[in-house]
C-alpha cells in the first residue's frame, strides 16, 4: 500500500483529541487530483499503535465548499472497528464511488464512546494492493 501523502487525513504529525462523533484529521482539498472523479479511489487506515475507546464506523464527508454546507457523506465499505481491531499493526482499506467527491473532504468517525486515533495513519493510497 502506497500513501499519497499530499492526500492525507491523518498522519504521524496531527495531534488528536478525543472523538466521538465527528471529523478526525484534516480537510482535504482534491481540486486537479481526480480522486472519486470517474476511476477507483481507495482510502487506508494503517495503526502504528493501539487505540483505546469504542467501536467506529468511518464514513468521508464532501462538499464543493471548504465549510461543507450542503455536503453529503459517503460511508466507507469497512465494518464498525472494534478498539481490538485498531492494533497496532492493523491495516485497513476500502474503495470510494467512482463519483459522488467533491472538491473538498474530511474523514468522520462515529464511536460508540470516544475514541483517541494516536498513531493512525490515513488517507487515499496510490495502490492499495502493494506493500
Amino acid at each position: 500500500m502506497i500513501f499519497d501523502y499530499e492526500l492525507m487525513f491523518t498522519d504521524e504529525n496531527i495531534a488528536f483529541s478525543p472523538v466521538t462523533n465527528g471529523v478526525v484529521g484534516r480537510v482535504l482539498d482534491l481540486a486537479g487530483k481526480g480522486q472519486g472523479k470517474g476511476f477507483k479511489s481507495w482510502i487506508a487506515f494503517a495503526f502504528s499503535e493501539d487505540v483505546s475507546g469504542g467501536a467506529v464506523k468511518f464514513s468521508i464527508e464532501t462538499a464543493d465548499n471548504e465549510e461543507f454546507s450542503g455536503s453529503k457523506e459517503i460511508p466507507l465499505s469497512l465494518p464498525e472497528l472494534s478498539a481490538s481491531d485498531m492494533t497496532a499493526g492493523a491495516i485497513y482499506s476500502a474503495p470510494l464511488p467512482v463519483v459522488g467527491m467533491e472538491r473538498y473532504c474530511r474523514l468522520k468517525a462515529e464511536a460508540s464512546s470516544a475514541v483517541t486515533f494516536t498513531g493512525l495513519k490515513s488517507g487515499f493510497v496510490l495502490d492499495a494492493t502493494q506493500e
